[in-house]
Protein backbone atom coordinates (compact mmCIF):
# COMPACT_ATOMS: atom_id res chain seq x y z
CA UNK A 1 0.00 0.00 0.00
CA UNK A 2 2.73 2.36 0.86
CA UNK A 3 4.79 1.47 -2.04
CA UNK A 4 1.70 2.44 -4.16
CA UNK A 5 1.21 5.36 -2.49
CA UNK A 6 4.84 6.63 -3.02
CA UNK A 7 4.06 5.85 -6.68
CA UNK A 8 0.89 7.95 -7.28
CA UNK A 9 2.69 10.32 -5.04
CA UNK A 10 6.00 10.47 -8.43
CA UNK A 11 3.49 9.81 -10.87
CA UNK A 12 1.96 13.54 -9.60
CA UNK A 13 5.45 15.54 -8.50
CA UNK A 14 6.04 14.53 -12.60
CA UNK A 15 2.90 16.19 -13.66
CA UNK A 16 3.74 19.02 -11.58
CA UNK A 17 6.83 19.13 -13.20
CA UNK A 18 5.57 18.79 -16.63
CA UNK A 19 2.52 21.48 -16.09
CA UNK A 20 5.21 23.80 -15.06
CA UNK A 21 7.74 23.55 -17.57
CA UNK A 22 4.54 24.02 -19.99
CA UNK A 23 3.44 26.81 -17.88
CA UNK A 24 7.30 28.51 -18.42
CA UNK A 25 7.34 27.75 -22.50
CA UNK A 26 3.92 29.48 -22.99
CA UNK A 27 5.39 32.36 -20.88
CA UNK A 28 8.76 32.99 -22.83
CA UNK A 29 6.35 32.96 -26.06
CA UNK A 30 4.59 35.62 -24.60
CA UNK A 31 7.27 37.70 -23.46
CA UNK A 32 8.56 36.65 -27.40
CA UNK A 33 5.27 37.87 -29.20
CA UNK A 34 5.29 40.81 -26.62
CA UNK A 35 9.20 42.11 -27.76
CA UNK A 36 7.94 41.50 -31.20
CA UNK A 37 4.86 44.03 -30.62
CA UNK A 38 7.11 46.77 -29.61
CA UNK A 39 9.49 46.21 -32.47
CA UNK A 40 6.54 46.45 -35.20
CA UNK A 41 5.04 49.45 -33.22
CA UNK A 42 8.38 50.70 -33.21
CA UNK A 43 8.81 50.37 -36.72
CA UNK A 44 5.09 51.70 -37.64
CA UNK A 45 6.21 54.50 -36.13
CA UNK A 46 9.26 54.91 -37.97
CA UNK A 47 7.28 54.30 -41.08
CA UNK A 48 4.65 56.76 -40.34
CA UNK A 49 7.29 59.46 -39.95
CA UNK A 50 8.63 58.76 -43.08
CA UNK A 51 5.74 58.76 -44.77
CA UNK A 52 4.29 62.54 -43.12
CA UNK A 53 7.59 63.63 -44.62
CA UNK A 54 7.19 62.45 -47.78
CA UNK A 55 3.65 64.09 -47.62
CA UNK A 56 5.29 67.45 -46.41
CA UNK A 57 7.85 66.96 -49.38
CA UNK A 58 5.03 65.81 -51.94
CA UNK A 59 3.09 69.42 -50.79
CA UNK A 60 6.07 71.44 -51.36
CA UNK A 61 6.45 70.53 -54.52
CA UNK A 62 3.12 70.53 -55.60
CA UNK A 63 3.68 74.13 -54.64
CA UNK A 64 6.95 74.28 -56.13
CA UNK A 65 5.09 73.05 -59.39
CA UNK A 66 2.12 75.07 -59.92
CA UNK A 67 4.78 78.09 -59.35
CA UNK A 68 6.88 76.93 -62.17
CA UNK A 69 3.62 76.05 -64.22
CA UNK A 70 2.59 79.57 -63.92
CA UNK A 71 6.21 80.92 -64.85
CA UNK A 72 6.08 78.54 -67.91
CA UNK A 73 3.13 80.01 -68.75
CA UNK A 74 4.18 83.92 -68.10
CA UNK A 75 6.94 83.18 -70.22
CA UNK A 76 5.04 81.45 -72.90
CA UNK A 77 3.02 84.95 -73.19
CA UNK A 78 5.85 87.05 -73.34
CA UNK A 79 7.05 84.66 -76.19
CA UNK A 80 3.86 85.39 -77.90
CA UNK A 81 4.16 89.02 -77.02
CA UNK A 82 7.74 88.93 -78.28
CA UNK A 83 6.99 87.06 -81.71
CA UNK A 84 3.95 88.74 -82.46
CA UNK A 85 6.07 91.95 -82.17
CA UNK A 86 9.19 90.61 -84.53
CA UNK A 87 5.56 90.08 -87.12
CA UNK A 88 4.87 94.22 -86.85
CA UNK A 89 8.51 95.05 -87.10
CA UNK A 90 10.05 95.64 -90.26
CA UNK A 91 14.15 96.02 -90.25
CA UNK A 92 16.65 93.88 -88.43
CA UNK A 93 17.62 96.80 -85.83
CA UNK A 94 14.10 96.94 -84.61
CA UNK A 95 13.88 93.14 -84.67
CA UNK A 96 16.91 92.72 -82.19
CA UNK A 97 16.14 95.91 -80.12
CA UNK A 98 12.40 94.25 -79.87
CA UNK A 99 14.02 91.07 -78.85
CA UNK A 100 16.21 92.65 -76.50
CA UNK A 101 13.20 94.50 -74.52
CA UNK A 102 11.15 91.32 -73.84
CA UNK A 103 14.01 89.06 -73.52
CA UNK A 104 16.14 91.02 -71.23
CA UNK A 105 14.11 90.65 -68.15
CA UNK A 106 14.11 86.96 -68.05
CA UNK A 107 18.10 86.97 -68.98
CA UNK A 108 18.75 88.61 -65.49
CA UNK A 109 16.58 86.73 -63.97
CA UNK A 110 18.00 83.23 -64.68
CA UNK A 111 21.71 85.22 -64.68
CA UNK A 112 22.41 83.91 -68.56
CA UNK A 113 23.68 86.27 -70.99
CA UNK A 114 22.73 84.26 -73.98
CA UNK A 115 19.42 85.13 -75.63
CA UNK A 116 17.34 82.26 -77.13
CA UNK A 117 14.04 82.03 -79.34
CA UNK A 118 11.31 80.53 -78.18
CA UNK A 119 12.01 77.28 -79.82
CA UNK A 120 14.43 77.12 -78.13
CA UNK A 121 13.16 77.91 -74.70
CA UNK A 122 9.76 75.42 -75.06
CA UNK A 123 11.69 72.18 -75.02
CA UNK A 124 13.58 73.28 -71.63
CA UNK A 125 10.40 74.26 -69.80
CA UNK A 126 8.48 71.28 -71.10
CA UNK A 127 11.72 69.20 -69.85
CA UNK A 128 11.49 71.18 -66.65
CA UNK A 129 7.32 70.33 -66.06
CA UNK A 130 7.66 66.77 -66.56
CA UNK A 131 10.83 66.22 -64.57
CA UNK A 132 9.19 67.58 -61.82
CA UNK A 133 5.86 66.34 -62.30
CA UNK A 134 7.38 62.68 -62.30
CA UNK A 135 9.46 63.52 -59.29
CA UNK A 136 5.67 63.94 -57.76
CA UNK A 137 4.08 61.06 -59.09
CA UNK A 138 7.46 59.07 -57.63
CA UNK A 139 6.83 60.26 -54.06
CA UNK A 140 3.11 59.89 -53.83
CA UNK A 141 3.84 56.44 -55.05
CA UNK A 142 6.07 55.70 -51.90
CA UNK A 143 3.41 57.73 -49.79
CA UNK A 144 1.18 55.02 -50.91
CA UNK A 145 3.25 51.87 -50.31
CA UNK A 146 4.05 53.37 -47.01
CA UNK A 147 0.44 53.62 -45.97
CA UNK A 148 -0.43 49.78 -47.04
CA UNK A 149 2.91 48.88 -45.10
CA UNK A 150 1.78 50.76 -41.95
CA UNK A 151 -1.78 48.81 -42.58
CA UNK A 152 -0.02 45.62 -42.71
CA UNK A 153 1.46 45.95 -39.54
CA UNK A 154 -1.52 47.29 -38.16
CA UNK A 155 -3.12 43.72 -39.20
CA UNK A 156 0.25 41.61 -37.71
CA UNK A 157 -0.02 43.68 -34.36
CA UNK A 158 -3.43 42.59 -34.20
CA UNK A 159 -3.04 39.11 -34.63
CA UNK A 160 -0.57 38.88 -32.22
CA UNK A 161 -2.43 40.71 -29.82
CA UNK A 162 -4.95 38.02 -30.29
CA UNK A 163 -2.82 35.41 -30.09
CA UNK A 164 -1.34 37.00 -26.80
CA UNK A 165 -5.21 37.24 -25.02
CA UNK A 166 -5.37 33.44 -25.88
CA UNK A 167 -1.57 32.49 -24.06
CA UNK A 168 -2.44 34.80 -21.20
CA UNK A 169 -6.00 32.39 -20.90
CA UNK A 170 -4.36 29.25 -21.46
CA UNK A 171 -1.89 30.22 -18.55
CA UNK A 172 -4.61 31.23 -16.54
CA UNK A 173 -6.31 28.15 -17.27
CA UNK A 174 -2.94 26.10 -16.14
CA UNK A 175 -3.05 27.96 -12.92
CA UNK A 176 -6.54 26.76 -12.06
CA UNK A 177 -5.96 23.74 -13.40
CA UNK A 178 -2.65 22.99 -11.21
CA UNK A 179 -3.99 24.69 -7.67
CA UNK A 180 -7.63 22.08 -8.85
CA UNK A 181 -5.09 19.05 -9.17
CA UNK A 182 -2.56 20.42 -5.86
CA UNK A 183 -6.08 20.20 -3.61
CA UNK A 184 -7.25 17.07 -4.80
CA UNK A 185 -3.58 15.54 -4.56
CA UNK A 186 -3.65 16.81 -0.98
CA UNK A 187 -6.84 15.31 -0.27
CA UNK A 188 -5.75 11.73 -2.25
CA UNK A 189 -2.42 11.99 -0.28
CA UNK A 190 -4.37 12.61 3.77
CA UNK A 191 -6.76 10.14 3.01
CA UNK A 192 -3.93 7.59 1.85
CA UNK A 193 -1.91 8.16 5.27
CA UNK A 194 -5.09 7.48 7.28
CA UNK A 195 -4.88 4.38 6.07
CA UNK A 196 -1.26 3.76 6.67
CA UNK A 197 -0.65 -0.13 8.08
CA UNK A 198 1.46 1.26 10.75
CA UNK A 199 1.26 2.58 14.26
CA UNK A 200 2.75 6.27 14.77
CA UNK A 201 2.77 7.43 18.10
CA UNK A 202 -0.26 9.21 19.93
CA UNK A 203 1.43 13.10 19.36
CA UNK A 204 2.95 12.57 15.99
CA UNK A 205 1.23 15.29 13.77
CA UNK A 206 -0.16 15.39 10.46
CA UNK A 207 2.69 17.50 8.89
CA UNK A 208 5.60 14.78 10.37
CA UNK A 209 3.24 12.26 8.03
CA UNK A 210 3.83 13.63 5.51
CA UNK A 211 6.77 14.66 5.75
CA UNK A 212 7.76 10.89 6.44
CA UNK A 213 5.52 9.50 3.27
CA UNK A 214 7.58 11.87 1.11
Amino acid sequence: MLKNMRAQIEQLKSEKTRMIKRMNDVREMTERNQREIQNLRRKKKAAQERMNRLERTSEMQKIMLEKRRKKVLQTNEKLKSVMALLKRTTTPKLIAKAFRDHSAPNNCEDGKEPRRSSDDLSPIYDEVFASEQERINSICEIGNELRGYAQALDDKIEIITSEIVCINAEIHSLQSSMAAEQEENYIKTDKAEKKLPFILPEDASHEALYGYVF
